[in-house]
């Protein structure tokens, strides 16, 4: 890796954690806001995985899944009863990102719910049917954050309007993309 790009990805990986524990501390934690600060979390493990791992910085991954894992003692029958599309992609990506084995039970709650709701195309369903697999220029359409779940997809398309999103939204969606450019060169 070249030099530029290694100080870049150790940039992208302070950011990351950092939006982590913010996202963790202010959403999750203080104001139980499961489903979006799940969603948010969830797409930040993806960058924190692969830049923890890329940069030798293993701790910090350990750390986030050790601060996961405390959310789930604490709060693990709140969790279970999320049922929010957007809460489970979050606690899916979690589970995959950071290795929390306590969070399968996500998945397939999640592959459930896209399996009723076949006939429907949401922003939170488009990136739900993307985490289980499916491959569709439909669903890429219909959300930015598709980026932050396939970093390493080169099919994913690099969706740059981040007009429809929230502040915090759109400054993960901008931190997937600035790692998106590092991995396509």
């Amino acid at each position: 890796m070249v030099r530029a790009d290694r100080e870049e990805l150790a940039s992208i990986h302070r950011e990351c954690v950092r939006k982590f524990m913010q996202v963790y501390s202010e959403l999750v934690a203080a104001k139980e806001c499961y489903n979006a600060g799940l969603r948010l979390l969830g797409f930040l493990s993806s960058i924190a995985a692969y830049t923890s791992r890329a940069l030798g910085l293993n701790d910090d991954e350990k750390i986030l899944r050790e601060l996961v894992r405390k959310l789930y003692a604490e709060k693990g029958e709140t969790l279970k009863r999320v049922s929010d599309v957007e809460g489970l992609v979050g606690l899916t990506l979690l589970s995959r990102n950071l290795d929390c084995k306590e969070l399968k039970w996500a998945e397939k709650k999640l592959k459930e719910i896209v399996e009723r709701r076949r006939d429907f195309i949401t922003p939170q369903l488009a990136e739900a049917r993307i985490l289980l697999g499916e491959k569709s220029a439909i669903l890429y359409d219909n959300t930015c954050a598709a980026v932050c779940i396939n970093l390493q997809d080169k099919t994913v398309p690099a969706c740059t309007d981040t007009e429809g999103l929230n502040a915090r939204e759109r400054e993960v969606v901008e931190l997937c993309l600035r790692l998106k450019r590092i991995l396509s060169a």
